[in-house]
């Protein structure tokens, strides 16, 4: 029997030390392994964040003669992602039921609303998520998972959680959140995370005909592409400006990073190529 898609998506369960108010605008990348629902191995990186700065962070956290667990992990304002590659060549040795690599990271604005009267109002994010994913076998149920977090405006209640199988070579969704509350020209965090995890089964799951190789790519994914601003009946407000201390331009149709989409891309690709080995695969077995 497959394990649902958020048990080893770290992403939502990852402990963040914050206090109770605003939190200072940050970035955090990691590429993590997982035995079952046991994060066993991690590289992070926290970036307290500039306006038009980002996060990125690549390698393998695992490589041994049967396993790689390598990813790559990118942040940016309004738009997230990563792809992981989980390689096994002797699953039937997994010291668990199953493994996988992830790739998890967040962003942490701080946001004020500029030009409303006084009081209570809400801003509902829509997000798009896009990804690649292969195998070397067989499309079992949660091959490929991902999932969303969101957060209250003080940085460190979640609010929202979406968990997906992603398990299709090519994976397009959309997705509504909850209600981000806050008050009119007071700052407030807009924090989002994004996670996605290639996974191995153990054979005694899926026989001999489980996977010994898993990609799972959602580098170029996650981008906020909706904000609806509400007063406190529901009904759409407009007429005000919104203040990203990440320097991120907040409108209808979402939020676009400074500096924009395809230079943050472009950047992160040339550090992917100049990262030696990083993507090595070994079949040694």
């Amino acid at each position: 029997m497959r394990v649902p898609v958020h048990v080893a998506i770290s992403l939502l369960t990852v402990a963040i030390t914050l206090k109770a108010d605003v939190q200072p605008a940050a970035y955090d990348v990691s590429v993590n392994y997982w035995l079952e629902t046991t994060e066993t191995l991690n590289n992070e990186r926290n970036t307290l964040a500039a306006s038009g700065t980002s996060s990125l962070l690549s390698g393998c956290v695992l490589s041994t003669a049967d396993r790689t667990a390598c990813g790559t992990s990118f942040a940016a304002v309004g738009h997230l992602g990563s792809k992981s590659s989980m390689q096994d060549t002797s699953p039937s040795t997994i010291p668990a039921r199953y493994e996988s690599s992830n790739g998890i990271e967040w962003f942490r604005d701080v946001v004020t609303v500029n030009g409303l009267p006084g009081g209570t109002y809400t801003v509902v994010p829509t997000v798009t998520v896009h990804g690649t994913n292969s195998w070397d076998f067989a499309a079992f149920p949660n091959t490929v998972g991902i999932g969303i977090t969101e957060w209250a405006g003080d940085g460190a209640t979640t609010i929202d959680q979406v968990f997906a199988d992603a398990t299709q070579n090519s994976y397009s969704a959309n997705f509504t959140l909850n209600p981000i509350a806050f008050q009119a020209g007071v700052p407030f965090d807009f924090m989002l995370g994004f996670g996605e995890a290639a996974f191995i089964y153990n054979t005694s799951i899926h026989g001999p005909s489980e996977n010994s190789l898993v990609n799972a790519n959602f580098l170029n994914t996650m981008a906020v592409t909706g904000l609806e601003f509400l007063d406190s009946n529901g009904a759409p407000v407009t007429g005000f400006s919104v203040d990203s201390a990440l320097g991120g331009v907040y409108s209808a149709n979402g939020i676009t990073p400074t500096p924009e989409p395809s230079s943050v891309l472009l950047a992160m690709t040339a550090l992917i190529l100049l990262a030696p080995g990083i993507w090595r695969r070994r079949r040694l077995q």
